[in-house]
């Protein structure tokens, strides 16, 4: 039988190192409270602990065991997971594991059974004593596709009235997400609410969210009905989340609790449908410990936490995002998309992007004013932030990407028999020419490249296209630009 009360006292989610485990999939969800050292069957059978309906799971799919200590580290593992022969394997961080062989996780990775996906939620003993500490910074993990697994979460919770927390750097398409998971989900129908929480002023900000009655402060000559209570039915996407006021927070923490509304001058409170997802760059644990966020509020609203990863790791999408920016601006001006060159998109996709999604945008919106003759090169792009392959030449040096930090020595011997975690292998590292023109230090730099990538992939076009993020036709053409000998396979 699935545990799914809360209520139990054995098994409340509040109770010192019981870690939440949640299973998603499509038309289902599951929630089982784990206890240190338990360990819990999941698969299809009656027998099971936790029972997932769907035919791509075998009927004794998998084993859970949690994590024993009194104190579970955050960050660290809070589980081992045991493919125990399930006909569709068990994925963690996108990696497909050995049979019969345990792998810690934590409430960073994403553990696949089959189409469906578990997800780990550390305990609350754990999350308050990372409060004031170095928390591990958001990001996946090395071998995982960045979207594949934020994808198939979005599509699983969409179906669910659960809260998602979106976490990510600025601009990098929390907005998009936000809206994926309302179109995908049974609201909508209903509106979808786009409440950014730092753009209103604070004085102003509860009367807007909660409404007010006639007479309720000077000025309210009648009533009005609240933002929240406009969204009923739909969605409410709260933005900037880590910038609401402490005062604010507490009366959005009632309103999740208790599903009713209470207008400023009223008496009694006004039920409320209304689905929360909430999205935020900042660390809401080290703003708790700061005193400017409340860790109760961050409990309810993380019902599931869903982590968008920055265009920098997911350069593939960069030509269907920038193809969609040229088209809108093409709409909005009346005239024809302009063809984005070849040179143009390698120039693109190599480019770090530290604006993200809305940095993508200004950019191709810039390009289109400049090209019109409607062929956008190398020379329209003119970007906020300084291309990779300039880069080194000019002494910068981009951000590194952020990672789960790995686990210690003291959580390494809690799992003696845990295989270490795949790591992938570094791009290579080609130096730039020293000296000259700044136009000829990036041709050589892209001639590096290229001769390295080649030879990293055995002379394989079509792998070293890949890698270096341009189509075969595109790094044919350098090739001959470069009067580079045609590679052969090795």
């Amino acid at each position: 039988m699935t545990h799914d009360d809360p209520t139990r006292p054995e098994l409340a989610a509040d109770a010192p190192l019981v870690t939440r485990v949640l299973v998603l999939w499509e038309g289902g969800s599951s929630t089982y409270f784990l206890r240190p050292g338990e360990q819990v069957k999941l698969g299809r059978h009656s027998d099971c602990e936790l029972v997932i309906d769907l035919p791509s799971v075998s009927r004794r799919h998998a084993l859970l065991i949690g994590a024993r200590g009194e104190v579970l580290p955050f960050g660290g593992p809070l589980a081992t997971v045991v493919d125990v022969g399930g006909m569709n394997g068990v994925r963690v961080r996108g990696q497909r594991i050995p049979v019969n062989q345990p792998v810690p996780v934590g409430s960073g990775d994403v553990i696949e059974l089959g189409g469906a996906i578990v997800v780990l939620h550390p305990p609350r003993d754990a999350l308050a004593a990372s409060v004031g500490a170095t928390s591990p910074p958001a990001g996946h993990r090395p071998g995982e596709d960045p979207m594949k697994a934020v994808e198939r979460l979005i599509e699983l919770v969409a179906g669910s009235d659960l809260g998602v927390l979106l976490l990510g750097e600025t601009g990098v398409g929390k907005t998009f997400a936000a809206e994926a998971i309302h179109a995908r989900s049974a609201r909508s129908r209903g509106p979808l609410l786009r409440l950014n929480c730092a753009a209103l002023p604070e004085a102003l900000l509860e009367g807007e969210l909660f409404g007010y009655e006639r007479g309720a402060f000077t000025g309210a000559v009648q009533a009005k009905a609240g933002l929240l209570e406009s969204a009923s039915g739909g969605t409410v996407l709260l933005d900037e989340i880590g910038e609401m006021p402490l005062a604010t927070q507490a009366k959005l923490l009632t309103v999740i609790e208790t599903r009713e509304v209470l207008r400023l001058g009223s008496l009694k409170p006004r039920p409320l449908d209304v689905r929360f997802v909430a999205a935020t760059n900042r660390d809401l644990l080290a703003r708790s410990a700061e005193g400017t966020f409340r860790l109760d509020l961050y409990y309810r609203l993380n019902g599931i936490s869903i982590v968008i990863p920055p265009l920098r790791e997911r350069a593939a999408e960069i030509p269907r995002f920038a193809s969609r920016f040229l088209a809108e601006a093409a709409m909005r001006a009346g005239r024809p998309a302009p063809r984005l060159s070849d040179d143009a998109l390698g120039v693109l996709v190599r480019h770090p992007f530290l604006g993200n999604i809305r940095e993508l945008r200004n950019t191709m919106e810039r390009a289109f004013v400049l090209a019109p003759s409607g062929f956008i090169g190398p020379e329209h792009l003119l970007f906020e932030t300084p291309p990779t392959a300039v880069g080194p030449a000019l002494g910068l040096s981009l951000p590194p990407t952020r990672r789960f930090r790995p686990m210690s020595p003291e959580e390494a011997t809690m799992y003696p028999e845990a295989p270490r975690p795949i790591t992938a292998p570094p791009p290579a590292s080609v130096p730039p020419s020293a000296g000259g023109p700044l136009r000829d230090q990036m041709t050589a730099f892209e001639r590096d490249r290229i001769v390295a990538a080649l030879d990293e992939c055995n002379g394989n076009q079509t792998r070293a296209a890949e890698l270096l993020g341009m189509s075969r036709r595109a790094l044919i053409a350098r090739i001959e630009q470069y009067n580079l000998p045609r590679p052969r396979k090795r």
